[in-house]
This record gives C-alpha cells, structure tokens and sequence, in this order.
C-alpha cells in the first residue's frame, strides 16, 4: 500500500505508541501467559499441585522483572558502541615510562629505552596503553635502534572520531587481527626453537609426549627456567586419572543444557533457548549428543562451529579509544556448551587430582577471591605481630587470555589426560575460525582469521566455556616452576610446628609475589630485598615461556620493614632501594614502590601491610552511598526496596566486609546510609527506633541485620568454615593465633579467654574477631591452637596476672616490651627453680632467656619498662619486697610455686635433671648430658643429646669442670597423672566380652544454659554382650556439638583402652561427620 510521508510518519508514531503501551505491561502480560500455559498444562497431565507451581513461576518472572529493572537502576542503561576514536598521528613519547609509543593497526607498541641522553630506544616493543602525557615526535628507524628526531607540540587532543559503519569496521577487523597476533609478533622466548617445536602439530606432537613422560630434553636454547617449567609439565608417576574421550551421553548432554542460562549470548543462529527446548526432549537429546561427541571422539572441525562473533565493549565506561576496546567472543551454543563439560568439568577433576599448585586461587571449587584475600590479610597479620620483614611484587599480565598459545593449552591440558582428538577438534576449529566484528552499528560481512604466512592469530577466546581452566591448569605449571627456583616467604609460628609459607598468591591472571627473609637474619631489610628481585625477575622470565608477559608499567611492590626506635620498632614508610625488571630482550623498567600504609587494589580490596584499615572503609562507604543514593532517587515499590536490600545492598556490602574489620563507630555510618535510604521504601519511618529495625521479629522486629553484627557473623562463620576444612587458610589462621598468642603473654587460649583488652599489641583481623566475641558474650573452642604451658604448681602467666589490676595502655605497653625482651611467659621463666625467689639481675634489662621459640623482635627497652615490670611484681607476687631496694636485689615470691609439671618447656633453662642425668646447656653445642656416679654427687660428662625427656625439671648445680658437675639435690620422681588420660565415664550396665571384634557408638549433647556438655558411648559384642557408659563435662568455656561428639569418641576409645582390651577391628558410628573426619586423620596438615 503506497502512503505519502505524512501518513508515513503517523503510522510509524502510531506503532510507536503501542509498542511503549506493550513495553509497559510486558512483564504482567508475560506473567500472565505463564500462569494460562502451566494451567493448561497442569491440567492435560492431571497435576493436581498445578496452582503451587504456577505461583512458584510466576514469582521467578516477577523477580526476574525486578531484577532487570534494579540492574538498569545500579549500573546504569547499556549504551550500544556506536563509535570509536583513533590517534591522528603515529609517534609519541612518554616522558612518565621514558618509552615511545607507535600506533600500528590500532594497537600501540611500546618501545623501551636504550639511551636516554641520545634519544635511542630498543627495536623491540610490547603492546600497551599510551600514557596521557604522551606527545608527538618524529622518528628515524635503524636496523639496531630507533632514534628520536623532533619532539613536537602537544596538541589539544591526539584523537578523532570514526563513526562511518564501513570504517568503524574496517578498523576493528583490523585492530583485533593485529591484538591477536601480538605475542608472535614479539617473539622471544616462545618463539625460540623449543617452543617452536613444542607448538608444532597443534601441540600434539611425540616430542610433547616424551616431556610429558619426563623424559629429559636435551636442547641448545633450553633456559634453566623452561627446563624447570617442562618438569612441572611432566605427569607424575603413579597417577590414574581417567581420559576425557569427549564422548557425551544423553543424560550428560540433557544437564548441560538444563544447567545452562537461558538468556547466555551466543554466536550461532540458535540461542540458548533453543537447545534447552531441544534437550528436554529425549530423542532429540539422543541424536544431538551423538551429534555433538564426533568431532571430539574423532578429531575433526564441525565447520558451523568455526563462526564467530566479536562483541566489542568499553572497558571503561564512556572511553572509546580504538585500543582500549575488550573483545569478548560469542560462539555456537553446543560448542562452547560442550567445552565447559569437556574441561571445565572432566579436564579439572583430573588436574584436582594430580594436585594443583596450592597458589592459584581462582577457577577452583571452594577457592574465592575473598580466601585469597584472606591470606594476604593473615600475611600481614603475622609479619606485623612478628616484626618481620615482609615484602610483595603485584603483577599485571598484559591481556592474558588474548596472549595464550591454544597449542600450549593442548600441550598442558594433555597432562589432566585430554585425549588428543579432543584437543586436535578444539584446535582445528580455532585455527580455522572467521570472526565477524559486532557493534552497536551492527555486525560486519567481513571477517579476518588465519591467513597463510601471516603471523599466527593466536590467544584463547574470551568468552570460550574452556578458557578459565585452560589457564588455570597452565598458570599452575608457571606457578610450581617458579616455587622450584624462588625464595618466597615463610612465618613460622613460635615452636615451628606450622609455618605461613608461599612464593605467590594468585587468583587467575592477578598474581601477588612474596619474600620474607631468614626470621634471625642479621639484616632483614636487605635479605628480603635481594630476594624480592630474584624472584620478581624469575616470575617475569618464567611468563615469557608460554607467551605471557608482565605489565611492568602496571606491577608495584611494598615492603613491611621495622627499625628500632626507643625501644618499640617502627615500620619504615620510605626506603631506597628499587626493583628492575628486564623484558627478555633486554629493556629496563623500574617498578612502582608504594608506601606501606597506602593499598594496591586487589581483589576489590584495599589492604595495607600497616594494617591501615581506612582505605578499604572508604571504598566501601563510597559504593554503599552511591548505590543508596541510586535507589533513592528511582522511587521503588516496597516488594522492589525489599530485593533491593537483599540482592544489591547486601551482597555489594557483604563482599566489602570479610576481609576488614571496621569499628563500630564506621559500621554505623554505613547503616546511617543503608537505614535513610531503604527504610521509607520498606514503609518504615526512618527514625524507627533501631532495636525495632534490628530487633528480631519474634519480639516485634524487623530482624534487618546491621553492618557491625553482620561483620561479626561473617568472620565467626568464615574462621569456623576454615579451621573445619583444615586447608591452606585454616593453617594461616592457626599459625596467625599461635603468634598472637605468644605476643599476647596469656598461657590460657585468647579467644576462649576474651577479656581483658589486648591493646598492647598490633589490632588485626584476628583480635578485631577477639573484640567482637567479648561484645557479645561468646567465647571460641579452636581444637588445634597452641599456648605456652604453666611449668609447675602454682605457676601463672606474668601478663594475665598484671592485668588484674589497673594499669595505663602506656603500662601495659611497657609490660609487653620488658616480658618480649626477656622472652619470658609464666613466673616460672624468671623465677629460680627453688621456685621462691625472683633473681634481680634479671629484671634490669641485661637478661634473656635461651629459647628456641620464634619471639616478636623487640629491641632493647627503655629502663622504664623494667622499673614497671619491678613495680607490678612487687604489687602482685612479690608483695613483702621494699619499693626502695635496689634495682638488682631478689625479688621473694609471696606464694612460692610447687612441683615441676611434665610438659614441654618455655625456656631453654642451664641446667636440668632427670633421673641419674643432668643436662646442661651450652650455647652452639646443645644439651650436654652428664651421668651420676656414686653416691658422692658428681656427674660425669657422657656426651651431647638431642633432646631432652619431658619429665626433666631445672635445678641448680656446681660446675667444677666441663667433664664434671656437682649437686646433691635428691631427684624428686613426679607421680602425677598422664596429662589429658580421662577416667571411663558413668557404667550404666555391663555384661561384655572381652574378646572378640565389637562394635561402638557413640553421641554427644549440650545444655547450653547449664554449660554442661554430655556424652554417651556403647560397646557391643552383639545385642545381648555390651557395656554403655556416660560422662558430664563442665567448666568449660567454649560449648559445641562438634566438641560434644568427639568427647564421646574419645571416651569410648579410652574406655577400650581401660578394659584392656586390644581388638583388631573397632567398628564405630558416629552422626557427626566432622568429627568422624576428624577421627579419621592420623595427622593434622598445616599447610
């Protein structure tokens, strides 16, 4: 039908009209189709439950139309790329990086400099960002440098904009073509011979076989680091892992698709929605796998799957710049649907099972960015307690994914037992990809890919379902090789028996280096440095193997160091020394040094060495308040303010708060925020009174949780989850507390024991948790920590003891300067061991005690901590001494301390006895041991031990030579009791056998009130032969069903042991699977 212009336009104005009409209730239309297709449905099959489902589906719409609308609302509308912006010249040079810049195909090459003083600079480049201070010059190429000719002036803008669809085009095929050939265009190392070789046959050739067998290679070029790289490669013996065939069962594909979202972009003609509908039917389902295996089970390329697109989005919104463009690649639904199964699934199973590298974090099941987060935090804990010198490279790898050889994937994948048609398929379809470019001008006709004798269009495709774990499992061999040659970093905890030990902390591309010098190193600061370099280096060396290479321009470093200063040490906050690294072709860049109270953003946190916690608090003030002010100003229903809070508010603040800890006061200004913003949408008057807004409902409150105790829960569940794993994280936390512990001078567990203040040492997260439990009343069992030992009867911790009476933060500061320095925690440590007298040379500063433990570093105090220390054991324990006697006179104990306890020592004392033995200690030999002979009193020298038996006790001697010592003090033999051997518990009947295999159970419960915990056990030879037995356990601080239930375990076992009885075979039940587990282990691993 012909129209004229002006009934055109009315028509398109009309059809406008009824389409926002249809806009606007598009979702209740949608909703109610929903509700009419499930009754009918319901109805033809005979559901009777038809109503319940149907609400059920139509409150996923209504929360799916909500959702839409809160994203629209808290990210802002998506604006289509409808231009793009190139440089008006080719030259630039960049007085920040002392590098120039060449603009090639909409890529910008950054070439190092050679010699600044005659404008020369190196011929090889990397790609990168120009910088904004970059200004045009001109230049003259040499076959050995580049050389500088004219600088010219800055103009107001070096950019144009192309808006043309034709040459937006055209401009992005080729800038994508030129991004993706960039590390064979760079060459270096991954184009050496070897790595040449490796890449050969799509990197499934026997030469790769043989490497990953283990086989030594013997190569001209190989580098120390590519060898210890290929031996991480190599598959370890003894390993069965089952292969991925790429065979695809029905069930398997039907779940692929059922577990698929719908709404997922692809490339290919059908959608996501389509092969859903297409997989619930099952003889659909039955041809499509078979359909779908081929190419995989046979190595071949399906040519529908070597078609895709090249979504171009901005990186940063609003910033259309030709080179800081992000491509994202949508595929064919079934081929990339099939590659998460085949590799993200199948292929990491097997890689789990050959033992992943304990440093990579990201692409894993149970590892988050929150736990690597959490191990940095911990790191800094322990280095801060400890007064270690800690120091961290953060790199930045230059467009990863983008820089990945898919032929090294095939090579490193084949060690998780990919078979090679599997690979040969994958590889195939990449190498005979066509990509389109898609903007919001649309998607381009033409298409670049792999053309013949042009550099290889190499990098995984992002967006590819394989890509992340084809990384992971690739970043894991860099990761091991770098461990094998690399210092690292390493706290022990006081005795040794746990360490925080690492090279590197990585979670996908973003990788935290670390060094930490020799705990008794006589000079930290440098040792750490030196190190930091080496492995910092050997890191950039090893990522220039596979093809990656290291944004120096982006990488920074920090170093926690400490000097002395009256008495305390303070961290350094400026130093001299600087980190170089060089590319593999010679260049020089000098990295970035923040201070130690400033954060490199990482993981979307702000964490400082200092403990500095103000940054990340601002952060995350910041985010909250302009989220609030956006859901303010959208005036939302209260069904919408309602999700709103507890699908945007929440897990935005939620994620901010586990790795900080804010005080109570910042908590409160962040609910100041949350509450003004949220609540008149609940329909609640903003200045509700706050027990009624966090008040639990059922006393008539809205039970909406507050940032403060929402911090507290989060911490209390995580450090809970962690230490039940007793994985990487568990051990860092341990090994933190243990610390803690040692600094804290308390013999009884800290965070069973919460009160008194420990503001005398570092705050951390740790302590902030300590804060919290004594906030509300709660204390924390932790089965494994360590505390030091009381050493005899009536011994006590000199801290605990002091904090019973009043003291200034001042003293109490002092007190822990003396106690560290002395390297003493119970009166025992300090006291003669006549256990009567404190001796006063002790107590003016010039003595320490022999230790093998790793103490906080502590200068030399000031001599006002010794006259405190003085002055509170005189008003404590030593209460008949003379405030006026001499600094160096004895100190008398008012209540003298008893036997000596069998258990492990806090000190190494001089001398010590244990039957008809003396052990003496001598400084660089050890323990001496010397012999009674006769009844005279004099011990003869028998040589040196290693150790010494837990049941000697320190005593006094004379020395009368090396080879003899005197003493005639009788050896009081100790007749306690077995530390930690309970008696069977209550027999409520007994008629067992004693012989025979038997069989046990047993369960554990609380009276939380009555803090009484209970267990009972059973031990059976059949239904008629059994004893049963229960125990009542109180004065316990810290109450748990999980405690509960192994009491009764070890009840059981023990009373096993009291009937004399010695099965072969104990069968046990038990309705606590942790503690089973924990049964189970014959050994606890701290990593």
């Amino acid at each position: 039908m012909l129209m004229t212009v002006s009934q055109l336009r009315k028509a398109v104005t009309r059809r406008r009209k009824e389409l926002w009409a249809i806009q606007k209730d598009c979702e209740q239309r949608r909703s109610n189709w929903i509700a009419t297709l499930a009754e009918d449905r319901a109805r033809a099959a005979g559901d009777q439950d038809w109503e319940r489902k149907m609400n059920t589906m139509k409150k996923r719409v209504d929360e799916s139309q909500i959702n839409r609308k809160l994203t629209a609302i808290t990210k802002g509308q998506h604006s289509q790329l409808d231009l793009i912006q190139i440089p008006t010249g080719e030259w630039y040079y960049s007085e920040q990086g002392n590098e120039i810049f060449h603009y090639d195909k909409g890529v910008w090459e950054a070439y190092p400099c050679k010699d600044k003083e005659s404008h020369l600079y190196y011929t090889h480049h990397t790609l990168k960002v120009i910088t904004e201070d970059a200004t045009p010059i001109s230049v003259t190429k040499y076959p050995e440098h580049i050389r500088i000719d004219t600088f010219h002036d800055k103009p107001t803008t070096i950019w144009k904009d192309i808006t043309s669809a034709e040459e937006v085009e055209t401009y992005l095929l080729l800038r994508n073509k030129r991004h993706l050939q960039q590390a064979d265009i760079e060459g270096g190392v991954s184009s050496s011979n070897i790595m040449r070789k490796i890449r050969s046959e799509h990197g499934l050739s026997e030469f790769n076989e043989r490497i990953l067998r283990g086989e030594k290679v013997e190569e001209m070029d190989a580098t120390p680091e590519l060898l210890d790289w290929l031996e991480a490669i190599a598959v370890p013996p003894n390993v069965d892992n089952p292969p991925v065939t790429g065979l695809i069962t029905r069930q398997e594909y039907q779940d692929m698709f059922k577990n698929a979202r719908e709404r997922t972009s692809s490339g290919g003609e059908a959608n996501y929605t389509v092969w859903k509908a297409l997989a619930e039917q099952e003889d659909f389902a039955e041809f499509l796998c078979i359909m779908m295996s081929l190419p995989f089970l046979y190595g071949f390329a399906n040519d529908r799957w070597c078609n895709e697109i090249d979504v171009m989005l901005e990186k940063k919104p609003g910033v259309r710049k030709i080179h800081m463009l992000r491509i994202i690649g949508l595929l064919h639904a079934d081929f990339n649907t099939a590659l998460k199964f085949l590799f993200a699934k199948q292929m990491m199973q097997n890689a789990e099972n050959l033992g992943l590298s304990d440093e990579q974090w990201g692409s894993r099941k149970n590892r988050s960015s929150i736990d690597a987060a959490m191990l940095k935090l911990l790191m800094f804990e322990t280095a801060r307690i400890k007064k270690a010198t800690l120091a961290g490279t953060f790199y930045d790898l230059v467009a990863n994914y983008d820089r990945i050889f898919p032929s090294i994937s095939n090579f490193i994948a084949r060690r998780s037992s990919v078979n090679q048609t599997v690979l040969k398929a994958r590889a195939l379809v990449i190498e005979r990809m066509r990509r389109r470019v898609k903007t919001g001008l649309g998607t381009s006709e033409r298409s670049y890919g792999q053309d013949p004798d042009d550099p290889e269009v190499g990098g995984e495709v992002q967006g590819k379902g394989d890509v992340p774990s084809l990384w992971c499992v690739q970043s894991d061999t860099l990761l091991r090789a770098h461990s094998k040659g690399a210092y690292g970093m390493c706290l022990n905890n006081p005795v040794k028996t746990r360490q925080i030990k690492r090279c590197n902390t990585q979670f996908v591309d973003d990788n935290d280096g670390w060094a930490s010098a020799p705990f008794d190193c006589d000079n930290p600061h440098q040792e750490t440095v030196r190190r930091m370099r080496h492995d910092a280096q050997r890191w950039n060396n090893i990522n220039n193997i596979p093809g990656q290479t290291v944004a120096f321009h982006k990488c920074k470093w920090q170093i926690l160091a400490w000097k002395a200063i009256n008495g305390e040490m303070e961290i350094y906050h400026s130093t001299e020394d600087t980190l170089v690294l060089k590319d593999n072709k010679g260049g020089a860049a000098v990295i970035e040094f923040l201070e130690p109270d400033q954060p490199n953003k990482g993981l979307g946190y702000l964490l400082c060495p200092t403990g500095n916690q103000k940054h990340q608090y601002n952060a995350v003030y910041t985010a909250i308040k302009v989220l609030c002010q956006k859901i303010v100003g959208a005036q939302l229903s209260e069904k919408e303010t309602r999700q709103a809070l507890f699908q945007r508010l929440y897990p935005k603040l939620d994620y901010g708060l586990y790795a900080s800890y804010f005080t109570e006061e910042e908590c409160t200004n962040i609910d100041k925020l949350t509450n003004a913003a949220f609540l008149p949408g609940l329909r609640v008057n903003r200045n509700t009174p706050r027990s009624i807004v966090h008040g639990p409902t059922e006393m008539g409150g809205l039970a909406l949780p507050d940032c403060y105790t929402r911090q507290t829960q989060h911490h209390i569940k995580y450090m809970i989850k962690q230490l039940r794993w007793d994985k990487t994280i568990g051990g860092d936390i341990l090994a933190t507390l243990d610390n803690i512990q040692l600094a804290s001078g308390f013999t009884t567990p800290i965070l069973e024991k919460v009160t008194p203040t420990l503001d005398y040492i570092d705050n951390g997260w740790i302590i902030d948790l300590r804060d919290r439990l004594n906030t509300i009343g709660a204390t924390m069992w932790i089965e494994d920590s360590w505390q030091p030992k009381l050493q005899r009867e009536k011994d006590f911790s000199l801290m605990e003891r002091f904090l019973r009476v009043k003291t200034t933060p001042q003293e109490r500061k002092l007190l822990r300067m003396a106690l560290h320095h002395m390297r003493v925690v119970t009166l025992a440590d300090i006291a003669d061991p006549t256990g009567t007298y404190i001796p006063g040379d002790r107590l003016t500063g010039t003595w320490r005690a022999n230790t093998a433990w790793e103490w906080p570093k502590q200068p030399q105090p000031p001599k006002k901590a010794f006259a405190t220390l003085r002055r509170l054991l005189r008003n404590t324990i030593c209460q008949y001494d003379s405030p006026y006697q001499p600094i160096d006179s004895d100190l008398s104990i008012t209540e003298p301390m008893g036997e000596w306890l069998s258990v492990e020592r806090n000190i190494i004392h001089d001398c010590l006895r244990y039957d008809d033995t003396i052990y003496c200690y001598s400084p660089g030999e050890g323990f001496i041991s010397y012999s009674k002979r006769g009844e005279s009193g004099f011990f003869n020298l028998t040589g040196t031990v290693e150790s010494v038996p837990i049941h000697a006790y320190p005593i006094s001697i004379v020395t009368v030579d090396r080879n003899q010592v005197w003493t005639m003090k009788r050896f009081r033999r100790q007749t306690q009791p077995e530390p930690g051997k309970p008696v069977p518990g209550r027999v409520l009947f007994d008629n067992l056998n004693r012989q025979g295999h038997i069989k046990g159970a047993s369960d554990g419960s609380l009276l939380r009130d009555d803090g009484i915990m209970t267990a009972g056990w059973l031990i059976a030879n059949n239904e008629d032969e059994k004893t049963a037995a229960i125990f009542a356990v109180t004065n316990i601080n810290s109450l748990s069903s999980y405690r509960a239930e192994l009491e009764g375990t070890f009840r059981l076992l023990k009373h096993i042991d009291y009937l004399g009885m010695s099965p072969d075979e104990v069968i046990h039940w038990c309705d606590n699977e942790a503690a089973v587990k924990a049964t189970n282990q014959q050994s606890i691993h701290t990593p």
